[in-house]
């Protein structure tokens, strides 16, 4: 659907937390939206299912593509100011281990508790690409519901979940649906417009985007061109009011180049929604 009056325009981001791009991406349209008049749609998918059916495969694989994609995350986290990190044992977290479990409960957590399906995804991507933790077993996926502020009797619930027909078949027809819109590998940004579906593959295609929606996405959102004063991705987080109590201790004292973000705390604080300004 287009804009037209007061009406926003569709984007919708299929992802996977298995992928480093898909983070850049997911971030950088959280930031966008702000600026743009879309309405952002989280679409988990499973990044190894849409590789099997295209007959593609990671980058990494590929000697000189991964060695160039090394470097080109980390410019492009420097840029973005997302706190991306590679994987010691990027082979065996990322491509062995995969995200099949994570993204089932990511799945459960769409289907019944959307509210929490942005915290905890941004939560799985923290503990994969920043802090080189597991993604896979119970405890790592608790840990990070938690961390989103999911409470611990709902966060076993939606876990319970993950094993059902239901979440599976859910998960499995999101990626089909990407797949049909023709994707290939992710994230896969989908801008709907006067009718039309138009795919762009990439965290790195937001000019073309803009384009297509009628944005001008030259203009750099505050989220990344000041630094500063921002508060935290969902004010309905539990937990929220004693990170609230955080920033406003911490606020100002913030280093604008981003050296030494070392929580999740410290970095939301950065990079996530402008807080209002006054006059």
């Amino acid at each position: 659907m287009a804009a037209a009056g007061g009406s926003k325009t569709l984007v919708e981001i299929f992802y996977d937390v298995v992928s480093p791009y898909s983070w850049l991406g997911f971030e950088v349209l959280c930031r966008y939206r702000h600026n743009w008049s879309i309405e952002l749609r989280f679409r988990p998918a499973f990044l190894g299912g849409i590789m099997k059916e295209t007959g593609n495969q990671p980058p990494a694989m590929v000697p000189k593509r991964g060695e160039y994609m090394m470097k080109d995350i980390k410019r492009m986290a420097k840029y973005y100011q997302v706190p991306l990190q590679i994987p010691k044992d990027f082979v065996g977290s990322v491509i062995r281990k995969g995200s099949l479990s994570a993204m089932r409960f990511i799945t459960a957590v769409d289907m019944t508790q959307p509210q929490f399906l942005e915290p905890v995804s941004r939560e799985l991507w923290m503990r994969i690409w920043s802090r080189d933790e597991d993604i896979t077993q119970p405890e790592s996926i608790l840990a990070a519901a938690g961390e989103a502020g999911l409470p611990s009797a709902l966060a076993q619930k939606l876990l319970a979940m993950t094993s059902t027909p239901e979440v599976k078949n859910r998960l499995k027809e999101t990626t089909e649906e990407a797949l049909k819109y023709g994707a290939f590998g992710m994230p896969a940004v989908v801008a709907h417009v006067n009718g039309e579906a138009h795919l762009f593959f990439g965290s790195d295609r937001l000019e073309l985007l803009g384009k297509v929606i009628a944005q001008d996405a030259t203009q750099t959102p505050q989220a990344w061109s000041e630094g500063q004063r921002f508060t935290f991705p969902h004010p309905a987080t539990a937990g929220y009011r004693e990170r609230k109590a955080e920033r406003e201790d911490t606020e100002g004292k913030l280093n604008p180049q981003g050296q030494g973000w070392g929580t999740y705390q410290e970095w939301t604080l950065k990079c996530c929604l402008p807080k209002k300004r006054g006059p």
